[in-house]
């Protein structure tokens, strides 16, 4: 998450730690910055997907999370392998199906770093 707070990272972790799909697989992790160096600690929600119903069901997740949110947030959703795709909402405004289509697909492996879908309504 690019913008926003820590607790929207705790909410956003409870959420998807409730789909019964990704109970399990779903872990904040935090990193506190080099000593020496300005800034607050780093937080990253992490899930560990193994099938293609575990992508749709933190795509679906994900979306209806965004939508909750109030005000202005952005997203970041990256594979291990670096692939990564930026949601950003204003008031979260977000066309849901495309929004969770592009998710499902950078989830699932089946959809490249130059894809041009947005997710915006």
């Amino acid at each position: 998450m690019t913008s926003g707070n820590s607790s929207d990272l705790h909410t956003l972790r409870s959420r998807l730690a409730a789909e019964e799909t990704l109970r399990g697989r779903v872990r904040l992790i935090s990193k506190v910055p080099p000593v020496g160096t300005l800034g607050s600690a780093i937080e990253t929600v992490t899930v560990a997907l193994r099938s293609d119903g575990a992508a749709m069901a933190l795509a679906g997740a994900l979306v209806a999370w965004i939508r909750t949110q109030p005000g202005d947030l952005t997203v970041n959703v990256s594979r291990s392998d670096g692939t990564t795709v930026e949601l950003s909402a204003e008031r979260a405004r977000l066309d849901d199906e495309n929004t969770r289509s592009l998710l499902t697909d950078l989830l699932a492996g089946s959809v490249d770093a130059h894809d041009t879908r947005t997710g915006q309504g």
